[in-house]
């Protein structure tokens, strides 16, 4: 390794949003195509290693057992050649095959919808899939431990983040509704209802389902005084926050 090496930064990193991307201490890799670039990509989302014969079978399902072998030792012989660090992150056995974690290799995956957009694979549009939930099980959580404590900043922007990803969920525009208007800002509140309501008529011809429509009407309703001490710019809405989400609760439980 080169002499004043930053021990602490990744030589080889591997980018799999939008097209796949390799770098080597910091100059592009040209790595090939086809079924070796996912075999890489397979072993760099799989951490704690995958069996051969599952490999075998998800690259090449309709051919024999052990010409699927054969064509994976193929594979893996052209992995060897191109990877930069293949002795030091390639972990082999004659069951298994793994990528060993290693600060040396980092992995920049951000964006499930746009991973590898330009390949097609029946177990990559699975795996998409299961990261765009996963991301949205995060962004969830996010939205309701941020309210909690009151961080309605971090709050809304997980939920434009959910609402980017799904603009059909109505139940986010009325997330993004009412902690508008928990955070003092009854405008934003009505904008999300509009914005609501554009988009269902426009992607689906329907109108905001009638909860939908009754937090507009409520946000329709406050009054002048109400709005003023929720707007209290930088001031927590003591005494009246609860009041607001009793209200929502008793909308989106149907009892108003």
């Amino acid at each position: 390794m080169p002499t004043g090496e930053n021990k602490d930064s990744p030589e080889l990193i591997v980018g799999l949003r939008g097209s796949f991307r390799m770098s080597y201490r910091d100059v592009p890799v040209d790595f090939p195509g086809g079924r070796v670039r996912l075999l890489l990509v397979f072993l760099l989302l799989h951490p704690r290693g995958v069996d051969r014969s599952r490999l075998a079978g998800v690259f090449w399902p309709e051919s024999t057992e052990d010409q699927a072998r054969t064509n994976l030792r193929r594979e893996l012989h052209t992995l060897r050649k191109h990877l930069p660090l293949a002795e030091k992150l390639l972990v082999s056995t004659k069951t298994s095959l793994r990528l060993a974690e290693s600060p040396l290799l980092a992995l920049d995956l951000d964006g499930a919808e746009e991973l590898l957009s330009g390949e097609d694979a029946p177990w990559l549009e699975a795996l998409r899939k299961e990261l765009d939930a996963e991301r949205v099980a995060r962004l969830e959580k996010e939205v309701a431990e941020a309210e909690a404590r009151g961080d309605f900043k971090v709050a809304l922007g997980s939920l434009q983040a959910l609402l980017l990803m799904d603009p059909l969920r109505e139940e986010l525009h009325r997330q993004m509704m009412r902690i508008h208007r928990a955070n003092g800002d009854r405008g934003a509140a009505l904008q999300a209802y509009q914005n609501c309501l554009t988009v269902l008529e426009e992607e689906l011809g329907v109108s905001p389902s009638p909860l939908t429509r009754a937090l507009h009407e409520k946000l329709l309703s406050d009054s002048p005084e109400e709005t003023a001490h929720f707007e209290v710019a930088g001031q927590s809405m003591v005494g009246r926050d609860s009041e607001w989400m009793s209200v929502v609760d008793w909308l989106e439980t149907g009892l108003l």
